[in-house]
């Protein structure tokens, strides 16, 4: 996979009343069109007239299947030269074996919440495996978004709820992940998100400093039941960082009067709740009220990986 970029997202270049339907996506691949299309959305590099990286020539789109599976590639123009590049080059599918259509259409069910079954045998995709490492791969996205565009969250009469979880690793498995620990502001639902290595206090209390404003009400929900981090003295350093920043427990009676994050997971995910939770934090901030969610979810797709030549 391409490494995560910090290129800001072209959401905001997108058609806010564009939309695609499945039909048409299964129309734009039968007609030869999917490379083009994803070229003029930035999903796959335009490097035309770019310059080769073995001699002075300019790069060029050509069709040719003997390169690889996808028909096309990057050719150089001096015919001296002909190096050839992978027209993935850079960008999210640049080490999948699988075909890009393939990729597209597991995409296209993943953003819609279908099954791995059924993506699996309207994508002609063979391995439980490439389908579950591709819905994996959708999540990296929903992760690398999140921690790449938050911001300070809460406030004066703010509400922010913390919560830990494992990060999701292929195939949907979480055991090995690094820790995910998060923050949502009740009241405008924004919410942050960082990758951490372990959840000691000298680890968490910066990250609050930084995300969580004074003033915040903080609920927390991350070390309950759990002996990795002593609650009692953590919300005495918080206490000594900012007096106007006030802690208040998990209690019942804070359940029963809102639903809490992984209640609202555990309805929607069952028993995988936690390995859903990034993916559940991303659909609710940036999928939710979006006109078209495949097209909203591409979008951050490119802004994550953008693909580069060289």
């Amino acid at each position: 996979m391409a490494t995560c970029s910090s290129t800001p997202s072209g959401s905001d270049n997108a058609k806010k009343d564009e939309e695609i339907r499945l039909m048409e996506l299964y129309l734009i691949i039968r007609n030869g069109e999917l490379v083009t299309w994803l070229r003029r959305r930035g999903l796959i590099g335009d490097f035309t007239d770019s310059d080769c990286g073995k001699c002075t020539g300019k790069m060029k789109l050509v069709k040719d299947s003997s390169y690889s599976k996808d028909g096309h590639c990057w050719r150089c123009s001096n015919r001296k030269c002909n190096s050839k590049v992978s027209i993935r080059r850079g960008s999210w599918f640049e080490r999948s074996r699988l075909t890009i259509s393939q990729i597209i259409k597991l995409t296209y069910f993943w953003v819609y919440k279908e099954t791995e079954t059924l993506a699996m045998r309207e994508s002609n995709v063979s391995s439980w495996r490439s389908a579950q490492e591709w819905y994996s791969f959708c999540i990296t996205v929903c992760t690398c978004t999140l921690e790449k565009e938050s911001t300070p969250i809460g406030g004066p009469g703010e509400t922010v709820e913390l919560y830990e979880s494992k990060r999701v690793s292929i195939g949907g498995r979480n055991a090995n992940g690094p820790w995910v620990f998060s923050g949502i502001d009740r009241q405008s639902r924004d919410c942050f998100l960082v990758v951490v290595s372990d959840r000691s206090a000298e680890t968490l209390v910066p990250i609050i400093k930084q995300f969580v404003k004074p003033g915040s009400k903080i609920v927390s929900h991350c070390w309950k039941s759990r002996c990795s981090l002593d609650k009692e003295g953590y919300i005495r350093v918080l206490a000594t960082l900012d007096h106007s920043v006030e802690f208040f427990e998990s209690s019942n009676h804070t359940l029963e009067i809102e639903s809490t994050w992984r209640e609202v997971m555990r309805s929607l995910f069952g028993g995988a709740a936690q390995s859903c939770y990034v993916e559940f934090l991303f659909r609710r901030k940036y999928l939710h009220d979006s006109h078209d969610q495949f097209l909203a979810f591409l979008e951050k797709v490119k802004s994550v990986y953008t693909p580069t030549l060289y």
